[in-house]
């Protein structure tokens, strides 16, 4: 069982990440994005949107709504299914904050993505008999640990 000061840590850090992604650095990011490029940076804006919506549920600061948290993890797991095709060789173009290492290890970044969709629909099973946002806690640190692991590893900070 995990502490419960543990998980609050760790829905403090997620919370943290999503605010940043979905904040001001991922509208310069997308600017003069195309093609491919700007179809990735626009699902991550949209992951990103969809873990806030989580978070604030998580955090009881918005009301626990149990069908919106799971049309949000659909949404997250229907994005993350997509991700290797939205990666194709040679996509390291523009904005792009794509790293080189993707496709040098693409199998380990296939498995990220797997991974990702499939917290996300454990999450969304977990919202299917939740009471409360505190009942999705341990579902949504699995997700932003995803989110996290593959950004260190196959994205560029700029």
């Amino acid at each position: 069982m995990v502490p419960r000061m543990k998980i609050k840590s760790v829905v403090g850090a997620v919370s943290l990440l999503v605010a940043v992604v979905a904040g001001a650095g991922v509208a310069l990011s997308h600017s003069g994005a195309t093609g491919v490029v700007k179809e990735r940076m626009v699902a991550m804006k949209d992951i990103g949107a969809r873990m806030k919506v989580l978070a604030g549920m998580v955090r009881g600061r918005a009301p626990f709504d149990a069908a919106s948290a799971k049309e949000a993890a659909g949404a997250i797991a229907a994005h993350a299914r997509d991700i290797p095709r939205l990666f194709p060789k040679g996509s390291r173009l523009g904005p792009s904050e794509a790293v080189d290492r993707i496709w040098i290890e693409w199998p380990m970044f296939e498995a990220e993505a797997k991974a990702l969709a499939d917290r996300a629909d454990a999450l969304g099973r977990r919202a299917e008999t939740a009471t409360s946002g505190a009942d999705l806690r341990r579902a949504f640190g699995d997700i932003g640990r995803s989110c996290k692991s593959c950004h260190k590893s196959y994205r560029e900070k700029k």
